[in-house]
């Protein structure tokens, strides 16, 4: 009874589509989201609406979207 985000759908197109897969009898979530700029996260969040969340990685991918790795974390 689980949904998950297929392959890499982490982009603020990805994750609609992700969410859309939902069904009342699912009871678990697990979806993937990646930012590429300031502010992606807030509306990543607002799809999702997440009730626990796991910060698994900050690389160096999309870092020219953020002044700092500070700011992007």
């Amino acid at each position: 009874r689980v949904v998950k985000s297929p392959k890499s759908y982490n982009s603020q197109i990805g994750v609609p589509l992700s969410v859309w897969q939902m069904q009342e009898w699912h009871e678990v979530g697990i979806f993937e989201a990646g930012i590429s700029k300031m502010g992606e996260m807030q509306r990543l969040a607002e799809m999702i609406r997440p009730t626990l969340g796991i910060f698994t990685n900050l690389g160096p991918a999309h870092d020219e979207g953020f002044p700092d790795r500070r700011t992007k974390a």
